[in-house]
């Protein structure tokens, strides 16, 4: 789908930046606007038109795609989507859908637009989009919706996802392994020599630290929004907590038979629904490729 007039709202933050160089490669006319001007300057040289004033950019895009936190989300869209043409795409990319989800379903119903209620699940680190996971949160029809994201997003890769169970499953892959590695930096953060931890560590550590700081790399607000947005992250939060204080518990209390049979027993109902060893061999292959 070439030809686009496109406006990103947020374009200067990773994700803002990311979809606007993605749209200006795909030969669209994009129009960017942000609070932060010098990260949209930098955007200016790469092709994009920095807009102060939306309305009008707004009224003659075919697209307008929102970058923007996540407690901001519903404001901007009740915002921007007021002034948008009858069957142009709303298109809102935040972590946590519930809210999003219901205001998006509201304006395109009331202004007749074309609504795409999306999660990319990648970072802003991606080369490309090509192959890319993307999860789609149906609004109204999930076919007529998947063939306008395939238009727009040639390349990537979606999968298709009730809004509830959207919330439910990125408290764990996104709220979850996220708090859990937070609280493994606050931890390593106390420790003065890391670097040597790496010179003695397996591969274990290895892999685990890696993911620890790439994930600490993370926007602060992202990262906040992110636990505290998702009723379903407290659930899990409480079941972590408990988790963690049980089995730290038999170490603390130098109990080795609570700690054995709580393992075997965690080990085999997880092993019901994966396979371990697979798992252990591609962690072996994982690390086998970050050291080419």
């Amino acid at each position: 789908m070439a030809g686009m007039h496109v406006t990103v709202v947020g374009a200067a933050g990773k994700m803002g930046t990311w979809f606007t160089k993605y749209f200006l490669k795909q030969r669209h006319k994009v129009f960017v606007h942000d609070t932060n001007k010098v990260g949209l300057r930098k955007l200016k040289k790469l092709g994009a038109n920095i807009v102060d004033d939306l309305k009008f950019t707004i009224m003659n895009s075919d697209a307008v795609i929102l970058c923007v936190p996540i407690n901001a989300t519903k404001r901007v869209m009740l915002q921007v989507s007021k002034y948008m043409m009858i069957d142009s795409t709303l298109i809102e990319i935040s972590s946590i859908k519930h809210e999003a989800h219901r205001t998006l379903s509201e304006v395109a119903r009331l202004y007749k637009l074309k609504p795409l209620c999306i999660h990319p699940l990648f970072g802003p680190g991606a080369d490309s989009i090509k192959g890319m996971k993307v999860a789609l949160a149906p609004v109204f029809n999930a076919k007529v919706e998947l063939r306008n994201a395939r238009k727009i997003f040639n390349g990537a890769s979606f999968v298709t996802v009730d809004v509830d169970d959207h919330d439910k499953i990125i408290a764990v892959v996104l709220g979850l392994t996220h708090l859990t590695n937070a609280i493994l930096a606050r931890i390593l953060a106390d420790e003065r020599e890391l670097g040597r931890f790496k010179e003695v560590a397996g591969t274990t550590y290895k892999l685990q630290s890696l993911l620890t700081e790439s994930i600490m790399n993370d926007d602060t607000n992202l990262f906040t929004s992110l636990i505290m947005s998702n009723s379903y992250t407290r659930r899990y939060a409480r079941s972590l907590l408990n988790a963690t204080q049980q089995m730290c518990n038999y170490v603390i209390n130098e109990n080795p038979k609570g700690l054995f049979n709580a393992y075997a027993r965690i080990k085999e109902k997880l092993g019901q629904q994966v396979s371990l060893e697979k798992s252990y061999q591609t962690m072996y292959e994982i690390l086998k490729t970050l050291q080419r």
